[in-house]
């Protein structure tokens, strides 16, 4: 498994070996907080952890920055393959799932491409889908381990990027969904595993350089700031489409208008993130209810999915566009459906005979090579004028 992700991984960075463009600016400041030291990172960046990593594994190795980012990607990679066949597995209690995940998941051309990028979010898919194994376990076999190993993986998803927090307040809710009395203790003991670190943090970092206490002082205030903000973003671009786009006689019906239109933006991007593949073999096998997570489960995956597609929906919401990164996380715990609907094709064509197996195994081989070779980026030449301008354009001291 490991070997084969790390196949593919220089596969993809041989294949697209131009940097991305928000890539160019992880690199930037890789080499500044290596050359002004930590304090500096977060006069430069809000939360350099990412470029912080890169500069370390840099000064460590003494590789060029560009390959102590491909290390960092890659173990990162290692660890989003690991994590999802764990959740897969725990999800459906099956054993013998993890070839399917593994193909579905190596194939899949977003992440393919993804692979070779200069970016944040393997490292932050990676803990929150281990997060998310931890917590079905706990959910089963609720131990300290498992509640410790569950805030420790969220609280590093939210390194990379805060928002997973929120799947930090959402899933202890899913131990209420029965109520017996020790549920709601359950759940409280789930977020003060959370909180009591991000508490500790706040007082350490409070201690030291007052940059570093900052992420942490402005934490209690995202939420609000962001529901401060979302409407009126979000009454900007109804005015917008109503005098661009609508009639004057229109005017009123804007903001129906341009809802139903991000609606159906977020609903596409997720299918064809997805992959058409992938969207109808749980097409097919939709009717079948073992193709859901075990019953006792059923509640936190449930809360997993609604708080990528809210997370999605948000962003949508308050920037009218909406980036393949962004629903990631929903199709990622889609494509586990996804592996146990194939698993179960498969099982089904192997009962009737050879010959329709064979056929099955075919089919699906070529759906499969076909999404990814579509799929795949082109090559991007214009990225290296993109890289020379941002470097020379971005003012070594500015805040990104």
């Amino acid at each position: 498994m490991v070997l084969a992700t790390l196949v593919f991984f220089v596969l993809a960075n041989l294949r697209s070996p131009l940097p991305n463009d928000d890539g160019v600016l992880y690199l930037m400041l890789a080499g500044r907080s290596a050359e002004q030291g930590l304090t500096a990172a977060f006069e430069l960046v809000h939360r350099p952890l990412y470029a912080l990593a890169i500069g370390g594994i840099h000064s460590l190795t003494g590789l060029g920055m560009s390959s102590a980012a491909q290390v960092l990607n890659g173990a990162c990679a290692t660890g989003l393959v690991l994590a999802f066949l764990r959740l897969a597995r725990e999800l459906h209690g099956e054993q013998n799932l993890w070839p399917w995940a593994l193909l579905l998941l190596l194939f899949h051309p977003k992440l393919n491409n993804y692979f070779a990028y200069v970016m944040r979010d393997l490292g932050y898919w990676a803990a929150l889908l281990g997060a998310f194994a931890l917590w079905l376990a706990h959910v089963e076999r609720g131990s300290w381990r498992t509640l410790t190993a569950w805030a420790a993986l969220t609280l590093c998803a939210a390194a990379f990027k805060p928002e997973a927090l929120l799947f930090g307040v959402l899933l202890p809710l899913s131990l209420l969904h029965s109520a017996p009395a020790r549920r709601p203790a359950a759940a409280l003991l789930a977020w003060t595993a959370l909180l009591l670190p991000l508490l500790l943090v706040g007082f350490l970092a409070g201690a030291g350089p007052e940059a570093l206490a900052t992420p942490v002082r402005e934490l209690p205030a995202f939420p609000s700031g962001l529901f401060n903000e979302l409407p009126a973003a979000f009454s900007a671009a109804v005015a917008r489409h109503a005098e661009a786009v609508l009639a004057t006689q229109a005017g009123e019906l804007a903001a129906w208008s341009l809802a139903g239109g991000l609606l159906t933006i977020l609903v596409f991007t997720l299918l064809n993130t997805l992959g058409p593949a992938q969207v109808l073999l749980l097409a097919v096998a939709a009717r079948r209810e073992d193709l859901l997570p075990r019953p006792a489960l059923r509640p936190a995956w449930a809360l997993m999915l609604l708080g990528g597609v809210a997370l999605a929906a948000l962003s949508l919401a308050y920037r009218q566009y909406l980036d393949t990164r962004i629903v990631m996380v929903p199709v990622l715990l889609a494509l586990a459906s996804t592996a146990r609907a194939l698993q179960q094709l498969v099982a089904r064509a192997r009962a009737i005979g050879t010959g329709r197996h064979a056929i099955v195994l075919a089919g699906v081989a070529t759906a499969v090579l076909l999404d990814l070779g579509l799929g795949l980026d082109r090559p991007k030449p214009h990225l290296l004028a993109c890289v020379d301008w941002l470097r020379q354009e971005v003012p070594a001291q500015s805040r990104i």
